[in-house]
């Protein structure tokens, strides 16, 4: 989780940065926010040999299903914004996420769909979003599965969906980190 909140972290910066040279739109833009994930990854691995054990983020239609999955979990359970939490760190979603001896690790998260103000706001919507699902993040794993294993050469699977709760709309987001036996 320290990892995973580090490398969110850092990807953070690089949503920043891009997003005051670019001027990035108003709704989630998951093929653009992996984009940069990437990019921030690739920077910082240069300097941080610690980010040596992700080798990148893509687009996963798996964790797109298990992200539809849970949107729909949570627009039957959650009728306000806090219940949100409650579903996401439930065992119902730690079922749909991990299965029997499942060796990875996966995150989830939600970020409203919000439009801005201010012009500064909303030429930086998808640093603030990556900000708050960083925020939002929950860890789900099977522990005794993880015992003897590490994080290395991940390519860390991401999916979206939506879900609608109390009249407003949430993008979901699932990510799956795989992890190696130690060597």
């Amino acid at each position: 989780m320290k990892m995973f909140k580090k490398l969110m972290a850092i990807a953070l910066a690089g949503v920043m940065a891009l997003a005051v040279l670019t001027g990035c739109g108003s709704s989630l833009n998951g093929k653009e926010l992996i984009k940069q994930m990437n990019d921030q990854l690739t920077y910082t691995s240069m300097v941080d040999p610690s980010f040596k054990n992700y080798k990148e983020f893509k687009a996963d239609k798996e964790m797109d299903a298990k992200a539809e999955t849970i949107a729909k979990k949570v627009a039957e359970k959650a009728k306000t914004q806090a219940e949100i939490v409650t579903v996401l760190k439930s065992d119902d979603v730690k079922n749909i996420l991990v299965g029997k001896d499942d060796t990875n690790i996966y995150e989830v998260s939600y970020v409203k769909s919000v439009s801005f103000g201010s012009k500064y706001y909303q030429t930086n919507k998808d640093m603030v979003d990556l900000q708050v699902i960083d925020e939002n993040a929950t860890s789900h794993f099977d522990s005794t599965a993880q015992v003897g294993r590490e994080v290395k050469d991940a390519v860390v699977g991401v999916g979206f969906a939506d879900a609608t709760v109390g009249g407003s709309v949430y993008t979901i987001v699932v990510m799956k980190v795989p992890t190696q036996k130690i060597a």
